[in-house]
């Protein structure tokens, strides 16, 4: 795997931060390992599992670039894959197409699920993080930054309005941005206040540590969504029509925690590496 670190390298340098890369990937592959052999990783919580194990993908895509993240996160895919078959649970068919149980069958779908979002758990955190960091230093983006979130506070008055004057335009994926966005601003804000950071440095790793969170949450459960609806419409004894509501129910009360949580130690941790990194180089 080709370096990716975000400083510029050469000769000696380079070959060194190679190594120190593959270190780095080696000690958070073991962090997923230890995670997924223990109580640690997944959390059981009824038909859901509250998931810590994404946050060394999250914070291995954004100090070692996306093909490092794409690789822990297939490794944290192959632990769910593995958790599921041989530990399995009430939704364990929906990762796993070895494991069954009276009328729920997993099926090759189910690899789709254990694996795909968490590769991308390991890819989105780099490019938000790169994005990000580059769109933070333009001129005057603290002042953008707080007119926007001015106009999304009056954009959800106005919207609120109308939904209370016409039931039907009730737009669950509106809110689900609008919460987003919130719920960035704020984590990163009280992050910078406490721990005495500059909003333009915590910014982006928040939110990497955010949009790789909500990544693997929003992609298993919308793609357990679509290839078992009815089997989980039936595990929860609910219909499929209404399932969405019971699927943003777990996004907000696991997800939301779950990205909460990533991005707190995204920021505390990355900060402090890239700071390492910046003061081996000078």
């Amino acid at each position: 795997m080709e370096n990716t670190s975000h400083f510029p390298d050469t000769g000696k340098q380079n070959s060194k931060n190679k190594i120190t890369d593959l270190v780095a990937a080696a000690f958070l592959l073991a962090i997923i390992a230890i995670m997924a052999t223990t109580p640690l990783g997944f959390v059981r919580l009824g038909v859901t599992a509250l998931t810590v194990i994404h946050i060394p993908v999250i914070i291995g895509s954004i100090i070692l670039g996306p093909k490092y993240g794409a690789f822990l996160g297939f490794a944290f895919g192959m632990a769910s894959f593995l958790n599921a078959t041989f530990a399995p649970d009430a939704t364990s068919f929906a990762f796993s197409p070895f494991y069954s149980v009276g009328e729920f069958q997993g099926n090759g779908w189910s690899l789709v699920i254990a694996f795909v979002p968490r590769i991308l758990t390991g890819i989105t955190p780099y490019f938000a993080f790169m994005a990000l960091n580059k769109i933070i230093k333009m001129k005057y983006a603290q002042l953008i930054s707080h007119v926007l979130i001015i106009v999304v506070f009056a954009g959800i008055v106005v919207y609120k309005f109308v939904q209370l004057g016409n039931d039907d335009s009730t737009s669950v994926l509106f809110d689900f941005l609008i919460y987003v966005s919130i719920l960035i601003y704020i984590t990163g804000d009280s992050i910078s206040k406490k721990f005495k950071f500059r909003n333009n440095e915590t910014m982006p790793f928040v939110a990497s540590g955010v949009i790789g969170s909500l990544t693997n949450t929003v992609f298993v459960l919308g793609f357990m969504y679509l290839f078992f609806g009815q089997d989980v419409a039936n595990l929860v004894g609910t219909s499929v029509d209404v399932l969405y509501k019971f699927i943003f129910t777990i996004i907000a009360f696991n997800g939301v925690p779950e990205a909460i949580l990533a991005s707190i130690l995204t920021v505390l941790i990355c900060k402090a590496v890239f700071k390492q990194r910046k003061k081996s180089i000078e």
